[in-house]
């Protein structure tokens, strides 16, 4: 056993698993607010995603201030204001976590321990460019976390305190103050969102359930504007001011689902577009297919929209065995989830003429608009 550790120690194995640590340590200051944050490495990992677009600096340098300036906290662990240690404690602990992290490079690559210390006392001084920028942001990164767990908790924590003076000094070059112009325009969108409900109304269905001859009808009584998101993404892959349109295209051809989010985008102003501030009530046909789709619309729209699911014992003739079956599957997902909130989910019989089934389907959107006008 005695050869096997002097072996391992001729290696990075012993650094690699200590770097395991960070993968895993929590990044304490969200443990006030939120449960389950965010891990050091993620932070570093998204510093060294931005640090790649770097303006006019040495972008390698950046990217390695990102992924080193945490390592430390391997050993010390991620100390913030809140746990009463002083800012020359918390250095001299992270010193000796780089201390470590040398010695374990000693015998291996004595030149990658003396550089990874290195690179974190240039980031702790702050006196390079590159260090200077990279400080900006490691605060501008967790500004965008504390907005990505605003999305996530559907706007019901306002994490104002991660937004403030705190972050938002530290902000102080050209390109980084126009970064957090527009994160700042993002969340007030966000939060306008949260204000106001939209008079939507989701009609899902296992493709072929007669999803599309129900909206219409629907259209056809005055009652409701329709959204057929298929139809929508077809619209958008053609039309060439539109950023993505190739990249849809190529969907399409590909039979690629497009991202969520990219969806979610178009589907949001499509519906406030149709909407006409809330003049008209818009049903949405074959969105959402998935618990990604409606997660999605939760996080970026808003948190509890009115869902009729149309159930049908027979299969389209063009739909495969495979597709059904996993349809299926995400038709009852979506069920079991969305019929935990009282008076916001409906699901009818899709069995029957056209004319039956839409008369099960006109009290059901009734009754969404009744429990609407319930709520004002």
């Amino acid at each position: 056993m005695a050869s096997l550790q002097a072996e391992l120690h001729g290696t990075t194995l012993p650094f690699l698993h200590l770097m395991d640590v960070l993968k895993h340590l929590p990044r304490t200051g969200w443990l006030r607010t939120i449960n389950h944050p965010e891990s050091v490495a993620s932070h570093m990992y998204r510093m060294a995603l931005i640090a790649m677009t770097a303006p006019g600096l040495d972008r390698d340098k950046c990217i390695k201030l990102a992924i080193t300036h945490d390592m430390g906290e391997a050993l010390a662990g991620d100390l913030t204001p809140h746990d009463g240690v002083s800012k020359a404690e918390k250095f001299k602990l992270e010193k000796f976590g780089f201390k470590y992290i040398q010695s374990l490079l000693n015998k291996v690559n004595p030149e990658l321990g003396q550089e990874l210390m290195d690179l974190w006392v240039e980031f702790e001084d702050s006196k390079t460019p590159e260090a200077k920028w990279m400080h900006e942001v490691d605060k501008f990164e967790c500004m965008i976390q504390a907005h990505d767990y605003e999305q996530q908790t559907y706007g019901e924590k306002d994490l104002e305190e991660f937004q403030g003076p705190y972050n938002a000094a530290e902000i102080i070059s050209p390109r980084a103050k126009d970064d957090l112009r527009l994160l700042t325009l993002e969340r007030k969108a966000h939060f306008a969102n949260r204000a106001q409900t939209l008079p939507l109304v989701f009609l899902i269905a296992v493709p072929g359930s007669g999803e599309k001859e129900q909206a219409d009808l629907l259209a056809t009584d005055g009652k409701f504007k329709v959204v057929d998101i298929k139809a929508l993404i077809q619209e958008k892959s053609q039309d060439r001011t539109y950023l993505h349109h190739e990249f849809l295209a190529e969907c399409i051809e590909n039979t690629v689902r497009p991202p969520t989010v990219l969806v979610v985008g178009l589907l949001e102003e499509k519906i406030k577009e149709v909407a006409d501030g809330g003049k008209n009530w818009v049903v949405v046909v074959g969105f959402p297919d998935s618990m990604q789709q409606l997660i999605g619309f939760r996080r970026q729209v808003q948190k509890n929209t009115y869902t009729l699911l149309l159930r049908s014992s027979t299969k389209a003739a063009d739909l495969s065995e495979k597709k059904y079956t996993a349809a299926t599957r995400d038709m009852k997902e979506l069920e079991a989830d969305l019929g935990t909130v009282e008076g916001y989910f409906k699901a009818v019989d899709a069995d029957g003429s056209p004319e039956t089934v839409y008369g099960k389907v006109n009290e059901a959107v009734l009754s969404f608009t009744k429990h609407k006008d319930s709520e004002k």
